[in-house]
């Protein structure tokens, strides 16, 4: 039972918001749907314990350490690290969406999960914007290349919705080698 209601508040949740939100912003809060329904159907027993992030021990500092920042401090951080290929206003409403799904009493039992999940999803795309940012002219050529072959084995529908998100910035690519593949994708005759 408790499944089938964290599953129908994360449906509920997560389209209310996405509806009013940016392609990236919808994007994200589709990863952590999709994330929190498969967590939710997870058919690991009750005994099993998912991970808790909890706070450090007070008792435990050493004054000579700075204070920890904040939960919202570190996920604006969070955020701005790791989608620099963003702009400035997608990255305030990312971090918005993510703020007001976390304080929804709706997510509560999940809460955790979507901490956890959103910050190996953003790690991921920080680390492949860098990687992929750091590629020579010729290779990304070459991935624009490749990913023409690709695109032309798509049905008609499919290639819209990727143009579609390609000029919209795909998170984790960079904005130099997405204009490449759009540029190829162009190429191809409908």
């Amino acid at each position: 039972m408790l499944r089938h209601v964290i599953i129908v508040a994360a449906g509920l949740a997560f389209p209310a918001m996405a509806s009013a939100a940016d392609p990236i912003t919808m994007f994200v809060l589709q990863m952590l749907s999709n994330k929190i329904i498969n967590a939710a159907m997870d058919p690991a027993p009750a005994t099993e314990q998912r991970p808790v992030l909890t706070a450090p021990d007070p008792s435990a500092a050493n004054s000579n350490v700075p204070p920890q920042r904040s939960e919202q401090q570190r996920l604006r951080a969070l955020v701005d690290d790791s989608f620099m290929h963003l702009t400035p206003a997608q990255r305030d409403a990312v971090y918005a969406s993510l703020v007001q799904m976390l304080n929804d009493p709706k997510n509560a039992p999940v809460r955790a999960q979507i901490l956890t999940d959103f910050t190996l999803q953003a790690n991921a795309y920080r680390n492949a914007y860098s990687q992929l940012s750091r590629l020579s002219l010729a290779d990304k050529q070459l991935i624009a290349a490749q990913a023409r072959d690709n695109f032309t084995q798509l049905p008609q529908a499919q290639r819209r919705e990727v143009v579609t998100a390609l000029e919209s910035g795909v998170p984790g690519l960079p904005r130099d080698l997405g204009d490449m593949i759009l540029a190829e994708f162009r190429t191809v005759t409908p």
